[in-house]
């Protein structure tokens, strides 16, 4: 592999130590092959595979628990993002669902206000990873954020390629998130998961983002304009994805699926609840395989 040449760095040694030693060529390969595409002095020649190929390279003293539950919303992008990327990188683990309006106080149209997800984190707010080693705020039963929980899952492995920040996928997620809203939140709320097993689940959900401003009737009326909107947008998606894996999944970078992948795949999950919706080949073929590969189900045959 033929990296750019960078200028030489001062290795600094820690106090009392002796002096530094220069890296080993093996750990120079390893810390190559995480570089992001832009690095490489041959673009062409980044390989495709390197995730699937790399030893694994935990942190240091952090192994992942025996035993994890993830407490979870079945139609959260977010609780989706710690599924797929727990998924991705073999992780047994227990999924723990809750209803939408668990939690939520009787004045917010919900039920079991002391309950459900206010007995992780004093909050009703998931996902929540819990297990015995697993590093939890204090007075909370498990760790929270899905961004923190992808970060310490990819810590644990050494097997997860972080967010590059490319601008292109800023500029469409900006411009593609809105019009995944108007489409999503009308149907999401009609899925027969655990999320709206409940009446008051559906009627905590139409007051929260009701709320907030959104106009379900009015979005739904939109429907066909809407859906030509998205169209366009799920096209571009096509030419952002740049690489496969090894198994032969599609990915948005030449290295693998990491958190560029986390950060999208679950906002095309939600939008496979949308009837008739034009997918381009090979951004259906990047849901459909990412999603088989961590075990998790589209919405498919529920579209409406």
């Amino acid at each position: 592999l033929q990296a750019t040449p960078l200028a030489p760095v001062e290795c600094f040694p820690i106090a009392g130590e002796s002096p530094p030693i220069a890296p080993s060529a093996e750990m120079a390969s390893i810390v190559c092959s995480f570089l992001p595409r832009c690095f490489f002095a041959d673009e062409e020649k980044a390989p495709s595979d390197i995730i699937e190929t790399l030893p694994t390279v935990p942190a240091l003293g952090l192994e992942l628990p025996l035993s994890l539950k993830l407490h979870m919303f079945d139609t959260c992008p977010f609780c989706a993002r710690s599924t797929l990327v727990l998924g991705w990188l073999n992780v047994p683990y227990e999924r723990v669902l809750y209803g939408f309006g668990e939690g939520a106080s009787a004045a917010e149209k919900g039920y079991n206000p002391t309950g459900g997800p206010i007995l992780l984190t004093g909050k009703k707010k998931l996902p929540v990873l819990e297990g015995q080693g697993v590093p939890c705020p204090q007075g909370m039963r498990g760790l929270p954020e899905s961004m923190e929980i992808c970060s310490y899952i990819g810590a644990c492995t050494g097997r997860l390629p972080p967010a590059t920040l490319r601008e292109d996928l800023a500029d469409w997620l900006k411009r593609f998130t809105p019009a995944m809203h108007k489409l999503c939140r009308p149907r999401l709320k009609q899925m027969p998961v655990k999320d709206f097993a409940d009446k008051r689940d559906v009627e905590f959900y139409v007051e929260k983002f009701t709320k907030a401003g959104f106009d379900f009737s009015g979005v739904e009326a939109a429907t066909p304009a809407l859906r030509d909107e998205m169209a366009p947008l799920l096209a571009e998606l096509d030419t952002l994805l740049r690489g496969r894996t090894a198994e032969g999944v599609p990915c948005l970078n030449a290295w693998g699926l990491g958190i560029d992948d986390a950060m999208v795949v679950p906002f095309l999950r939600n939008l496979t609840a949308v009837k008739h919706l034009v997918w381009p080949p090979l951004t259906k073929e990047y849901l459909e395989k990412s999603a088989a590969k961590a075990g998790v189900k589209l919405f498919t045959a529920y579209a409406c």
